[in-house]
């Protein structure tokens, strides 16, 4: 366990100013959307819910896109271990575990990736500064809802994917989390070596995901998720494949 504590140090230090600098940009961008969304209202506007407002300001494009950009990110670390420094190569070479090797990578992913979530609400949480503050300026602040924030979460089914209420919810939030991470990892790895057919798998799994979250933003608040355990033991075992057959690569020494 040193060894691989080790390899996640070596990681988080590459990877630092990246998650911090995408990380910050979660964090002010919804601001800014809401901000400017919020330009033209006073007390004769029509008021949107403050939920309803981050969605169509774009907030929850936002963090899609630094998602995505999250991934590529990582991506980029993989291929630049095989094609600039070829530092995995001196890695396989040091008397640790491949495992190892692999492990690191993808818990090194899936933190940054909590981080960016973490983020994430922290800027919603400012999101509703700034739009309280302004709904708050006219009107002698009778357009402002007691325990605003907390009832937006309650509501808002994006909200709650990324802060779930309910064990079932973050479980099924973790789940879509760790499927994704180690399913971006295991494309990249088949892509290295030459298992281009096994990127099917990863499709499939994409598929699966769009469908299990479609399924669950259609479940009002409250009510049973029994409905979403089969979504979510198929991605459990997308997820049990991907690790699988990656750490099979690298311990093979496959890649090249």
């Amino acid at each position: 366990m040193k060894r691989l504590y080790q390899l996640l140090q070596v990681e988080f230090s590459s990877w630092a100013l990246a998650v911090l600098l995408l990380s910050c940009g979660v964090i002010m961008t919804p601001c800014l959307f809401v901000y400017t969304a919020l330009r033209d209202y006073n007390e004769f506007t029509i008021h949107q819910r403050f939920e309803d407002l981050f969605l169509s300001a774009g907030g929850s494009a936002v963090f899609i896109l630094y998602l995505l950009v999250l991934l590529l990110f990582f991506a980029k670390t993989v291929y630049g271990d095989y094609w600039g420094s070829k530092g995995v190569y001196t890695l396989l070479t040091l008397p640790i575990k491949r495992m190892y090797v692999y492990t690191s990578k993808l818990i090194a992913l899936c933190i940054s990736m909590l981080v960016l979530i973490a983020a994430q609400l922290l800027g919603i949480a400012l999101s509703y500064s700034v739009y309280a503050s302004k709904v708050a300026s006219y009107g002698d602040g009778r357009f402002v809802t007691e325990n605003g924030l907390f009832l937006a979460f309650v509501r808002s089914r994006f909200f709650r994917l990324l802060l779930p209420p309910t064990w079932p919810e973050w479980l099924f939030s973790l789940t879509l989390l760790v499927v994704l991470a180690s399913g971006c990892y295991y494309v990249v790895l088949c892509e290295r070596a030459k298992r281009f057919w096994a990127i099917v798998p990863f499709i499939a799994a994409i598929w699966l995901m769009i469908r299990a979250i479609n399924a669950r933003l259609d479940i009002p608040y409250g009510d049973s998720l029994a409905a979403q355990y089969w979504h979510v033991s198929l991605l459990l075992g997308c997820t049990v494949w991907f690790i699988g057959y990656g750490i099979r690569l690298v311990k093979r020494g496959a890649i090249v």
